[in-house]
């Protein structure tokens, strides 16, 4: 990615993507040092919580149908203009999409940087850091009850 896909920032503001470094005191299995999400917004009640969907944390086909969708019913890749979409209407557009959803404390967030929008495609490429790049237990339980993967051809 190069230098112009990126835009630092200092906030984060609804219906944009970003990337960043993010150090959680508790250190959980699965922890995504290097987030991709898709801010919501500020988590009500909070001032120091924002809360995104993390696209590491989706399967990469999923990450893709997503952007489809979006650029679909959005336009979003269109210009680098803010897009706000309900967690309703993100769950409309890709079933299960919810599971990404993460919480981050701001005071844990550094080197905030907005993805431009047209940048995203490229983007969704990337892994992460989280383990072996997969998503996490909570979204593999969902897909398997889901009946998504009904043999083992349809296997992540």
């Amino acid at each position: 990615m190069n230098k112009e896909h990126f835009e630092v920032a200092t906030r984060f503001v609804n219906g944009f993507f970003y990337t960043f470094e993010y150090y959680a005191k508790s250190k959980q299995r699965f922890q995504d040092k290097t987030p991709f999400i898709y801010c919501i917004g500020p988590v009500e009640g909070s001032r120091s919580l924002v809360a995104g969907i993390n696209l590491h944390h989706i399967p990469y086909e999923d990450r893709c149908r997503l952007i489809v969708a979006l650029q679909t019913n959005y336009n979003i890749l269109d210009d680098d203009t803010q897009n706000i979409i309900a967690e309703e209407s993100l769950n409309r557009l890709l079933p299960g999409v919810l599971f990404g959803e993460r919480f981050y404390n701001l005071r844990n967030v550094y080197n905030l940087k907005r993805i431009h929008n047209k940048a995203v495609p490229l983007y969704l490429h990337e892994h992460g850091n989280i383990y072996l790049g997969t998503a996490d237990d909570k979204f593999m339980k969902y897909l398997f009850k889901s009946g998504i993967y009904k043999d083992s051809e349809h296997l992540l």
